[in-house]
């Protein structure tokens, strides 16, 4: 019986010779809490977010058309009132979620709803194996103890036996 991992790769091998989107990245919004130096994504540019019920419209479109998988990233995705509800039509409609975020702003109704609808992979992303190295990088007043709150929502989730399957990208 074949893997997890090589029917997901024949389903992606299997859609670009149809061109049919088997994968879907979706930036959910231009807003990131952080103001790091390196990053494209200020928080002082003009938010261009999309409402609700567009997000929802081209999730469907791409449903339609066969997305089997999502990304859903930002700037930093749970900016978003809507996040939950936007990660649950997605869910509902079968779609295998990852999602990308800095995990500063992971909250309680977030790690419910993954409990509930579990994402495929999350990915918080560190820009530093220490504290110190996020303070000498200049990521901003609201940023000044980065590893150890990340892993201390690493810690949350697995005492509340969510999110079992996270991974952090430390950036170098």
């Amino acid at each position: 019986m074949p893997s997890y991992k090589e029917i997901r790769n024949r389903l992606l091998i299997a859609g670009a010779k149809q061109i049919q989107p088997i994968i879907g990245e979706f930036e959910l919004t231009s807003r990131c809490n952080f103001t790091c130096p390196m990053c494209y994504v200020k928080e002082n540019l003009p938010s261009t977010d999309l409402t609700t019920r567009t997000w929802k419209t081209i999730f469907k479109a791409a449903v339609d058309a066969g997305m089997v998988y999502a990304l859903l990233t930002g700037g930093e995705p749970f900016t978003r009132t809507d996040f939950t509800e936007l990660y649950t039509f997605l869910f509902d409609m079968g779609v295998k979620i990852t999602v990308y975020s800095n995990g500063s702003l992971l909250t309680d109704k977030i790690i419910e709803t993954f409990t509930i609808r579990p994402p495929e992979f999350i990915g918080i992303t560190l820009y530093g194996a220490s504290d110190a190295t996020v303070v000498a990088i200049k990521l901003g007043a609201l940023v000044t103890d980065e590893v150890s709150w990340c892993t201390e929502g690493m810690d949350y989730t697995k005492t509340t036996g969510a999110l079992t399957f996270t991974n952090a990208f430390l950036k170098t």
